[in-house]
């Protein structure tokens, strides 16, 4: 449930996009520099950097 309507986190690049939770309330979001992670209190724990490659 959502209350207490506050500014959550911050990502460092781009705007939050796909955002998803697991079953420790961690928040998980695809951002401008990859996944970023963030516990329940808006910390984040960690950026999971996603290599594309488009070659031919």
């Amino acid at each position: 449930m959502l209350a207490n309507r506050r500014t959550f986190a911050m990502p460092g690049v781009g705007i939050p996009d796909g955002i998803n939770t697991d079953s420790e309330e961690n928040v998980y979001a695809g951002c401008g520099d990859g996944v970023n992670v963030w516990d329940a209190e808006g910390r984040l724990l960690g950026v999971q950097i996603l290599l594309l490659w488009m070659g031919g």
